[in-house]
Order: C-alpha cells, then structure tokens, then sequence
C-alpha cells in the first residue's frame, strides 16, 4: 500500500498559558508530503519540565527511526514500535533531577507504512480517523479517570465532559518508573482518498465535540481554511492546543494488502462504538439516573499521584474492587416480624378479655355443681360434669330410682330425739342451699363432701 498526501497542518497554540507544554513532530513548517511519522505529545499541565518530557519523547521515538532506518515502504511491526517508545523512556530516564514530583507527558502516534496506518496512544491525547460525509471511524480512547467512569456507566457523556475531574489521566510517560505503562496500539488498511488522521492534544478539545470536528473537516474548503477554523474555534481555551491535520490524497493498493492487520473498527481501543452503546442506552433510559447517589467507599477510587497544576495520573485499577459482603439487618428482621408481633398482641389481648368477663362466672358454676354432688352423697354412680352442666341438668338426666333416693328422708320420732341426726340433716339442707346460691363453701364442707364422694 503506497501513499498520497497533502501538505500536513500544524496547530500549535499557546492559549492562556505562559509556558508552552506541547511538542509535534514534525516540527511546525517541517511537514512535507513525503512525511509519513507524526507525533504529538502533552507535557504535565504546569508541572516544571513539562515541555523537557514532551520535546524529549518527541525527540527520542523520531531519532530511532532514524537510527533503525525505519522506512514506510519497509513493514512495520508492533514490536518495532515498543522498541521505540523504550528507548525514548530510556532517554527520558536522563533527564529525571530525583523530584518527588516526576514531569510526564503524553503522546499520539501515526505512522503510514507499506502494511497500512499503526495508531498508538498513551494518557489523554487523541487520534481520529475522519471520513468526510461518513463521519468518525475512530477515536482513541483516553487513559483518563472520567473516561473509565464512563466506559463503566457511571457517569454520562455530558457528565464526562464537563466533570471538574476531567484532567485526571491514568497513564502518561513518565521517568524512572518501576513499571512503565504501554500504549493501546490499532491498525487499519481502511484507507480512502479523502480521510484525515488528527492527532491533537486535550486543549484541542475544550469546547469543541465530535459533531462540530466532523463538520469542519467535512465542509468544502481548502485544508487552510479548515485549519483556520479549527484555530478560530479553540482561540479562547485556556491550556495549550497543539493538533497535526493528516489529509490523504490517494491511496495505491497492492496485492495481499486485505490480509494486513485491520482491526480499527472492532478494537476495544476505540472510543466510537462505545459512544454509540451508551448513547443508545441513554436514550432508552425511562428514568433518569438518581443524582443523589450515596458516596463511593475511599477503596473503589485509585490513589492519585499529582504530577501538576492541572493534570493528574492515577494508578489504573488492575481488577475491580472487591464486593463487601452482605451484613445482617436488625432493622429489616423487625420490620419483617412487627405485623406478626402485633397480631399474637392482639390475641392475647382478646383472650385475656374473654376470660375475665366469661370464664370466672363458668368456673364458678362447675365448682359449686361438684361440691353440691358430693355433699349430698347419694349418687351411686355419678357422672362426669361438663363444663356447663348445672344442678337442674343433673337431676334431669337421673333415674326415678335415683330421684326417689335424692328425696331428703322424713323425720322420724327416732330422729327427732337424737341431736346429731338432726344436726346431719341440717348440714345437708344447708349444703344444698349453699349449691344453689353458688357460694360459701369451707373448707370442712369440701372436705367432708370429697370423703362422700368417695365411698361411692
């Protein structure tokens, strides 16, 4: 695959700094049409030696092109492409002073080769392939905190975008690290007259969207005007805005060149198709996301390490946090048990009621039924009292032999001369008053109508 181009653009914009930052290479005025290596890094907003990081990875990954003779009609590698970003760490590892605080930098990548385009990218710097009347094919994905927010449905776009937690980055270029981070790498052979490639730096970004770049590079003007215009609308950003416009001319295809490495549009590198998902999901969301979400615990958010003024790096998180275990809930055990408690209350309540007013009075009755039976003594088989039966029912359901026995015996001569049989006749009329007013049993009553009750 041979290439045409024309002139490439460079932006590189000081805005509202006093310090300039950021580094392109090549550097501004030197593109030609024969350029085929473009780089574009961010220096550590407001960090000392910011611009020493960017200029130097700048430097280092053009300078072992050179050493390595590296040509774009030759193939080119993956691993060509680690062994350059290495030794710009190794270059940079020089200029490290043993600050606690280390200067960094981020970086695009874009290399037009004989296999296709190699796309790499470290922190939160972009690249876009844009197809005029078609629109985004890709967009890096940033190595920033919001955009993993993001990517994970926490936060939405708007949010994203305008998140005061935007500068935080997770991965940049920084010396004398123990573990140096890689870059996510992506390549094409999706290539057509007419595309642009667009590395520019976060300050490119500000306030401008996707929609309003699409638009710009897709009106029919010069590739100057759409410079201008590009310049025209970051005039008023606050950070360094530094961009490098790739516009293809033609595109030679050669045989085999559908067989190259070509993963652009599936990558998980790229940022398009998970806008489009979310956005999707968005718009089928009925209702909206609750804003008064309870504070995350300090272990779901990675230790940040600030390198400037502006700009942070934070650990990427190798794994997610871990899910605390379910605790027991007192609260929510009562709950479950309060109507069961009050409905036993209420039970007992009612049978305690039922009781004072109704079951003293039958109680009495059965008792004074009993007594009344075996004081009397006549009874030769007696039997069982329910819980209701009275004096009058008892006598109902007795034989005529045994009501003829019931009679109270008639006084005799004999018996009227002795006392203590008139006394015993006495104490049985006077037991059988007492059953029917129910009341005024002793103890000698119960006692000698228990002993009756017995014998028979």
């Amino acid at each position: 695959m041979k290439y045409e181009i024309f002139t490439p653009i460079a932006i590189h914009e000081l805005g509202q700094r006093t310090n300039q930052e950021d580094n392109i290479f090549p550097v501004i005025g030197a593109a030609t049409t024969d350029s085929r290596l473009f780089i574009v890094c961010d220096g550590m907003g407001g960090h000392e030696k910011g611009e020493v990081a960017s200029n130097q990875v700048c430097q280092s990954i053009s300078q072992y092109f050179q050493l390595h003779q590296v040509a774009s009609e030759q193939g080119f590698s993956d691993e060509l492409f680690r062994d350059a970003l290495q030794y710009a760490y190794s270059q940079l590892d020089k200029e490290d002073d043993g600050a606690t605080r280390k200067m960094g930098t981020t970086l695009t990548f874009l290399f037009l080769h004989r296999d296709g385009a190699t796309m790499a990218h470290i922190g939160d710097s972009r690249i876009y392939h844009i197809r005029p009347g078609k629109g985004l094919l890709y967009q890096s994905r940033d190595h920033s905190l919001v955009f993993e927010l993001y990517q994970a449905g926490e936060i939405t776009y708007d949010e994203m975008r305008t998140s005061p937690q935007k500068n935080i980055i997770t991965r940049a270029i920084q010396p004398c690290e123990e573990n140096r981070v890689r870059a996510d790498i992506v390549h094409t052979t999706d290539i057509q007259p007419g595309d642009y490639f667009y590395l520019c730096t976060d300050g490119m970004l500000e306030q401008m969207e996707n929609e309003e770049l699409a638009s710009i590079l897709s009106a029919d003007i010069s590739d100057e005007e759409k410079c201008q215009r590009l310049i025209l609308a970051t005039a008023d950003n606050k950070d360094n805005h530094s961009a490098y416009l790739i516009h293809i001319k033609d595109v030679i295809r050669e045989e085999g060149d559908d067989e190259k490495p070509n993963d652009e549009a599936t990558s998980r590198y790229n940022a398009i198709s998970l806008i489009h998902q979310r956005n999707e999901e968005e718009n089928q969301t009925v209702t909206p996301s609750n804003t008064e979400d309870e504070a995350r615990p300090a272990d779901d958010v990675p230790d940040v390490e600030i390198v400037g003024d502006d700009v942070s790096v934070v650990e990427e998180p190798t794994s997610n946090p871990p899910v605390p275990p379910r605790r027991f809930s007192f609260n929510k055990l009562l709950r479950i048990l309060e109507p069961m408690l009050v409905l036993v209350a209420l039970a007992l309540v009612a049978r305690y009621t039922y009781h004072s007013f109704f079951g003293a009075e039958a109680e009495d009755k059965k008792s004074d039924t009993i007594i009344a039976t075996c004081l009397d003594g006549t009874i030769a088989n007696p039997k069982p009292l329910q819980q209701n039966d009275t004096v009058e029912k008892m006598e109902e359901n007795t034989s005529p032999n045994e009501d003829k026995s019931l009679q109270a015996p008639q006084e005799t001569s004999e018996n009227s001369e002795n006392p203590k049989v008139q006394n015993d006749s006495k104490d049985t009329t006077n037991h059988k008053e007492q059953a029917q007013n129910g009341r005024g049993y002793t103890r000698r009553d119960i006692s000698k109508g228990l002993k009756n009750y017995g014998k028979q």
